[in-house]
């Protein structure tokens, strides 16, 4: 802004030099008999000067104009950059997170992740998604074309099995999307999960249960602690035919 001042004084002292000027070529003229002439030169170096300050005063406006917008984006950058910050810090306090290389090495993970998997963080930073997979998935063509999509930028989501340090089953609800640069390439591999196991831990019980008891004659139904029905055979539903929707 002090360079745009100075330019602007310096219109000033232009101004007035060549109106000086103008004046004394239009005076010498006009004592040779040619006043008309001195006149034109006199108006024409003072529109000439006059052009010069509005030229200065319309850059030092548009300069400005252009730092008022530069000011803008930066708030509106900024402003984005606080949700995005915000929105990821909501779901680490109800979801498990981890994020990868483009590889699948990983990079970081939350304390849910840990939770869910039975690792701490340093135990894991820097190793291979692998670890977290049955070993015949990892060998499989399946787990290889999973990464070089995910590397590519594609998007995966669903179901998926996965096994914590102490050998579990973990099951996850889960997400994985590619994290792009300012030039709009994959740089990294972002994954939000929910730990879905104790549901499926249900769900293949309950399918154990019905592929057993389901050709049974006699009457069979199952409740858990609380007394709530998980559980009825055929044979249970005919019986109480009337109040099948209560199973």
């Amino acid at each position: 802004m002090r360079t745009l001042k100075n330019a602007k004084l310096l219109a000033i002292i232009t101004a007035a030099l060549a109106g000086a000027l103008a004046a004394l070529v239009g005076y010498g003229v006009a004592t040779s008999g040619s006043g008309v002439i001195g006149l034109i030169g006199f108006l024409t170096v003072g529109v000439a000067s006059l052009l010069l300050w509005l030229t200065v005063g319309a850059s030092e406006k548009e300069a400005r104009s252009e730092i008022a917008t530069l000011t803008d984006g930066k708030t509106a950058a900024e402003k984005v950059a606080r949700e995005g910050a915000a929105i990821i810090d909501a779901l680490d306090r109800t979801g498990a997170r981890i994020e990868f290389d483009l590889e699948g090495n990983i990079l970081r993970a939350n304390s849910n992740f840990m939770a869910a998997t039975g690792y701490s963080e340093d135990e894991i930073v820097g190793r291979h998604h692998s670890i977290f997979c049955n070993a015949d998935y990892v060998k499989s063509p399946e787990y290889k074309e999973f990464w070089q999509r995910l590397g590519s930028g594609d998007f995966d989501d669903g179901k998926y099995q996965r096994f914590a340090k102490n050998g579990d089953e973990v099951w996850l609800q889960a997400a994985y999307s590619a994290v792009l640069d300012e030039s709009g390439k994959p740089e990294k591999v972002i994954k939000f999960a929910s730990d879905i196991t104790e549901r499926e831990q249900i769900a293949k019980a309950a399918a154990y249960k019905s592929a057993a008891f389901a050709s049974v004659s006699t009457a069979l139904i199952v409740l858990d602690a609380e007394g709530t029905i998980t559980f009825a055979n055929d044979g249970a539903t005919k019986l109480f035919a009337d109040q099948a929707d209560g199973f």
